[in-house]
């Protein structure tokens, strides 16, 4: 995952691990002048000091962007630094316009360097600051299995990156290698803090929920642990858009075009792969066919089978040069360090006899506020009930990502029933993570369509003309807008005659109307958007009379 490049690092202990983070707009015209050339910003101070920066724009769709920074500490400007396009992001989230973060340490200045002039631009700054951490030892059992020590989120985030939501959970299948571009150029020491400012880019600037990776290992063999939700466990990151739901993604914290990772870097990417491998019940060697999710930067379309080796590069899977040339040509070695440093019985065997998940929705189509009521079974393949498990209820969401809900606990026959409540259409799904004999386990997905309802009343059934009425009625779930079909009949038919609009608020809306003697009926609609399909309220009939004749005058 190219997403970070490293341009110097201050010399220095930090303290203990605080993040923060601010913006600028680029100065007006900086980044844009006539014609379609290369442009190079002057010189721009950042509001205060910062470690990492990231650039994003409007307009044009695609822009390479080179930094280059002053730093506090010598005053001496970096060497330009070429700041990739990112092509990580949740599963179906659309392509960003800008560049991943790049890490500057302690700097005061910034210049860019623009292959095309660009709109709107402005830069995200973050400033973190890490004190001293150490890697936790696997307890004996995870030691024997082959876990190798790993910082923890604890040490190098404490409180300054908490996620925005729950974790996600998908089934591992393969491992992605990935880069965080830049230079190599920093001590052990400095390595949390780069952790850190990735991860309050990703969830800050990115607007993701939590660091993209879900490890990320330095040059001397320090492993950290990336995204929240348990080192041991299938947690989705934002690493490998398209396929996030099937794989873990281990990133190298510096770049590897040119210049491939150290021996000691090498030892830790094989041995963590090998066990997290291991420990989803996969083999390290061989290949894996996925399904694609799509993605703005994902090269395969959504449903696209693609192939790929257990431990592949971000570029087999997505349009980027991650993990660099000279990282890629590793692979092969790290392959044979992976399958040389696996358990040599998986710590999940792959037998025959595996779980099986099953789940039914009670309606395929509900009018909101209905819940979505659900059951199924849990069970091995021989027919054996798992009891007294707990199973996770999942939502698809509006990203393509698996989000779990609420949970169920199976009965002595391993059969379970949840509900849940939705206010869009939305597929379902249970997952088991699996236990240290079973894989993980899911269902089939069911798609419950979710209904608006819509309510509409007449404030009058019969009036005199040029009298008023109100129609007002509600939607739930709330909508901006709903549709008012309004008819006179007319010669034996209905002819429109009022507005085809309404502006909901908090999920009311209302209309005044005073129209001409006749019969009317009307009817409120919704069209239709991405969260629920098109619905209508019941009719409602008013009669309109004849304005009174003034006294004193006689019919002609």
């Amino acid at each position: 995952m190219a997403a970070v490049a490293v341009l110097g690092l201050p010399a220095g202990a930090a303290a203990a691990p605080r993040a923060s983070d601010f913006s600028q707009s680029l100065p007006g015209g900086a980044a844009h002048a006539a014609g379609a050339g290369p442009i190079t910003t002057p010189s721009v101070r950042a509001p205060q000091a910062f470690d990492l920066l990231g650039v994003k724009w409007s307009a044009p769709a695609k822009v390479t962007v080179d930094v280059r920074a002053r730093s506090v500490r010598t005053g001496r400007w970096s060497g330009w630094v070429r700041a990739d396009e990112s092509a990580d992001a949740p599963d179906g989230a659309p392509a960003l316009r800008g560049t991943g973060p790049v890490w500057t340490g302690r700097s005061d200045r910034y210049q860019l360097r623009l292959s095309r002039p660009a709109h709107g631009v402005h830069v995200d700054f973050v400033r973190a600051h890490v004190g001293r951490v150490s890697a936790s030892r696997p307890a004996a059992r995870a030691a024997a299995a082959g876990q190798p020590s790993i910082i923890p989120r604890a040490q190098w985030a404490g409180t300054q990156c908490n996620p925005k939501g729950t974790p996600e959970y998908g089934n591992v299948q393969m491992a992605f290698v990935h880069h965080t571009d830049g230079s190599n150029d920093y001590a052990p020491s400095d390595s949390a803090a780069i952790v850190l400012a990735i991860c309050r880019f990703h969830r800050d600037d990115n607007g993701w929920n939590d660091i993209g990776y879900n490890f990320l290992v330095d040059k001397y063999g320090q492993i950290f642990e990336g995204r929240a939700g348990g080192i041991d466990r299938p947690v989705v990151g934002a690493q490998a858009q398209g396929y996030n739901d099937q794989s873990t993604g281990v990133s190298s914290l510096g770049t590897f075009n040119t210049v491939g990772q150290t021996d000691a870097g090498l030892k830790a990417l094989s041995q963590l792969i090998a066990w997290r491998l291991s420990i989803a019940g996969v083999p390290v060697a061989g290949k894996v066919t996925l399904t694609s999710r799509g993605g703005g930067d994902n090269k395969y379309p959504s449903g696209t089978p693609v192939t790929f080796d257990r431990i592949s590069g971000h570029r087999d899977g997505d349009a980027t040069d991650c993990p660099g040339d000279a990282l890629y040509a590793q692979l092969p070695d790290i392959r044979a360090r992976a399958a040389g440093a696996a358990p040599a019985v998986p710590v999940q065997p792959s037998a025959n006899v595996r779980a099986q998940l099953s789940l039914s929705a009670a309606a395929s189509r509900l009018a909101f506020p209905q819940p979505v009521a659900v059951t199924g079974q849990l069970a091995l393949s021989d027919g054996t009930p798992l009891a007294g498990v707990r199973v996770q209820i999942q939502l698809r969401s509006l990203h393509g990502h698996w989000v779990s809900i609420t949970t169920a606990d199976t009965g002595s026959d391993g059969s379970w029933s949840a509900s849940v409540n939705s206010s869009r259409t939305v597929a379902v799904r249970a997952y088991w993570p699996g236990d240290g004999t079973h894989r993980a386990a899911a269902s089939s997905r069911a798609t419950v369509i979710v209904q608006p309802t819509l309510s509409l009343a007449a404030s009058t059934k019969r009036l005199r003309a040029g009298g008023r009425v109100k129609l007002s009625g509600a939607i739930a779930p709330h909508k901006t807008a709903v549709g008012l079909l309004i008819q006179r009949r007319v010669r034996g038919g209905w002819r429109s005659a009022g507005p085809g609009r309404a502006r909901a608020r908090g999920g009311q809306y209302a209309v005044g109307l005073r129209p001409s003697a006749g019969l009317y009926r009307a009817r409120a609609t919704f069209a239709g958007d991405k969260r629920n399909p098109k619905a209508s309220s019941p009719s409602v009939f008013f009669r309109v009379l004849p304005a009174p004749r003034p006294r004193g005058t006689r019919a002609a």
